[in-house]
């Protein structure tokens, strides 16, 4: 086992090496950053700092490119979008972006500037190129307030060098809503996966309001993009599939996505029954390439649970991580 230490660990990410090394993310009192274990669970004091690269920000997402560097992407004070690349040895990689760091800010669908973004995934795709997801933050003026609930999916295509990649959405920077309604939006992306064919998928909460709080709507979206950024209509209703939670594929978010050998594709998430004495569970869902459920695939929801991850396994069988179990399906 992991030595135990006494910190807030909060959503914690965890990620293990090919020689066997674990690293994970931390926040001991007072700072946060990566922390690497041998394969024994004891504390590699020779990576980083004895054992731990120390970061001024929680690091939400990290992506381990076929080299042994390290991508690491949170959010500074301010709200300002960074990623970072680590040397194998968990020293900064000062040739990633400027001085081993780059920021990114994101304009909405309106045009305005972005008040904060905050990465929640990311991936290194075959051709070395970085995809960080996650969600910006807009202000809407009402007289001198601001309101900053209305947030929008951010999706950054850098270069293996850190630069965008402007082959990506014209600049490298992508913004886009899973629903808009009349009244206001708010969306929290969590997981992206890259098909085969470079297609992009996100998944997360998509969330539609009125002023009438009856008339809330929580569920699940997949968006899918292609390579160049833009949605793929072939893909669902109009590049993206919902999962409403009182719908017939009831979700309450997607906080993970994962593809099989044959394509089809696997979210997970929480479900809630949506009365005042909420039962929470787990949902579980696999899609068709085109964005179809899958009907033949409905295994039985984890009560007291919420779906949070996924792994396909090299015979097919399907390993869902729940926040207090975690469950097998064939």
């Amino acid at each position: 086992m992991l030595e135990p230490r006494h910190e807030n660990s909060g959503d914690q990410k965890v990620l293990a090496q090919s020689d066997g090394k674990v690293l994970v993310t931390v926040r001991p009192v007072g700072s946060a950053g990566i922390r690497r274990y041998q394969a024994d669970g004891s504390l590699d004091t020779g990576y980083a700092q004895n054992g731990t690269f120390v970061t001024p920000y929680f690091v939400r997402t990290m992506a381990l490119q076929t080299d042994g560097k390290l991508i690491i992407a949170g959010s500074e004070l301010g709200g300002k979008w960074l990623v970072q690349r680590l040397n194998p040895n968990g020293t900064l990689d000062t040739g990633f972006g400027v001085n081993g760091r780059v920021t990114s800010v994101f304009p909405d669908t309106s045009g305005r500037l972005s008040y904060g973004a905050t990465p929640s995934d990311s991936v290194v795709q075959t051709d070395g190129k970085i995809l960080v997801v996650g969600a910006s933050a807009f202000e809407q003026v009402s007289g001198r307030y601001y309101n900053f609930s209305q947030r929008e999916l951010a999706l950054a295509r850098y270069n293996s060098d850190g630069t965008p990649d402007v082959t990506f959405s014209g600049d490298g920077l992508l913004t886009d809503a899973f629903i808009r309604s009349s009244e206001n939006y708010l969306n929290q992306p969590n997981a992206v996966a890259i098909q085969a064919d470079g297609k992009i998928l996100v998944g997360g909460l998509a969330r539609v309001e009125s002023s009438v709080e009856q008339e809330r709507f929580d569920g699940g979206a997949l968006v899918r993009y292609t390579p160049g950024g833009t949605r793929d209509p072939a893909f669902a209703s109009g590049g993206v599939a919902l999962f409403i939670n009182n719908g017939p594929a009831p979700c309450a978010g997607i906080a993970a996505v994962a593809l099989q050998q044959d394509g089809k594709i696997l979210v997970a998430g929480p479900y809630s029954s949506g009365t005042l004495n909420n039962v929470y569970q787990a949902c579980a869902h696999r899609l068709q390439p085109s964005g179809v459920q899958d009907t033949s695939f409905d295994p039985t929801p984890a009560r007291t649970s919420s779906g949070q991850a996924i792994l396909v396994q090299p015979d097919g069988r399907v390993l869902f991580g729940l926040h207090n179990m975690v469950r097998v399906w064939p």
